[in-house]
């Protein structure tokens, strides 16, 4: 039985082949009982950065902040895995994403958007 990502939440190694068919992933997410409630609402800003990713894209330039111990690379593959899966709620894949980008992240500057805790204006 699949479990999931358990704390700290630290970002894994994603192999090729499950970044291109990201099938099975409920081990890359946390528990949806382990996401605070404000991950669920389309107004905090890590989740606007989550949904802005899922429907348009990272800009060519976009800029993660890294907090410290985090590896970019791992980070970025992790989370692209989760939001390509089809595996669970699209509501559900958001607020994982955007949990985790608030613990692997200082800000995330995408375009004109700066993503960051507290929340940015």
């Amino acid at each position: 039985m699949e479990t999931h990502l358990k704390a700290p939440y630290a970002p894994v190694q994603i192999p090729d082949v499950l970044l291109a068919f990201p099938a099975q992933i409920l081990h890359l997410m946390p528990s949806p009982k382990d996401i605070p409630d404000e991950y669920l609402e389309w107004r905090y800003s890590w989740t606007k950065f989550a949904q802005e990713w899922f429907s348009y894209g990272l800009k060519a330039d976009v800029v993660f902040d890294l907090k410290d111990g985090i590896n970019g690379e791992l980070a970025v593959r992790h989370l692209t895995a989760v939001l390509r899966s089809y595996q669970c709620r699209h509501q559900e894949k958001i607020a994982a994403v955007a949990f985790l980008s608030s613990r692997w992240f200082t800000q995330v500057i995408n375009g004109n958007h700066t993503y960051c805790f507290p929340e940015a204006d």
